[in-house]
């Protein structure tokens, strides 16, 4: 009977460092494998910013083009010369004269006596 138990022990121990080996087994394959994938991640980021990069280096001219292109567009409507009017020229000075508002000392009272009025406004 003591023999039966010391052998029980024993295949117990042996299984349960059996099922040790499998789980350190199965991390380190789960370990491997985020780590490649995070290396073909970091690859695939690297290639993308090469590529994007690369592409713009090529386009660059052509939007250097473009913005040409649209300036002289802005020249051709500046000077239009068909039935219509050409919108004059603002001066600074005209238009901070309408829109900017001018410092107003009794404005705090203005205010309050809107609120406080025992008429409707």
């Amino acid at each position: 009977m003591l023999y039966d138990e010391e052998n029980e022990k024993k295949e117990l121990m042996i299984v349960e460092e059996q099922e040790k080996l499998h789980l350190r087994k199965k991390t380190l394959i789960c370990g491997s494998i985020i780590l490649a994938c995070l290396f073909i991640m970091g690859i695939s980021l690297c290639l993308s910013y090469q590529y994007k990069k690369n592409r713009l280096a090529i386009q660059q001219p052509n939007l250097m083009a473009e913005q040409k292109d649209k300036k002289v567009d802005q020249k051709q409507i500046e000077s239009y010369t068909g039935k219509h009017k050409q919108i004059q020229k603002h001066d600074v000075a005209q238009i901070k004269s309408k829109f900017v508002p001018k410092q107003n000392p009794n404005a705090q009272e203005q205010i309050t006596n809107i609120y406080y009025s025992p008429e409707k406004v």
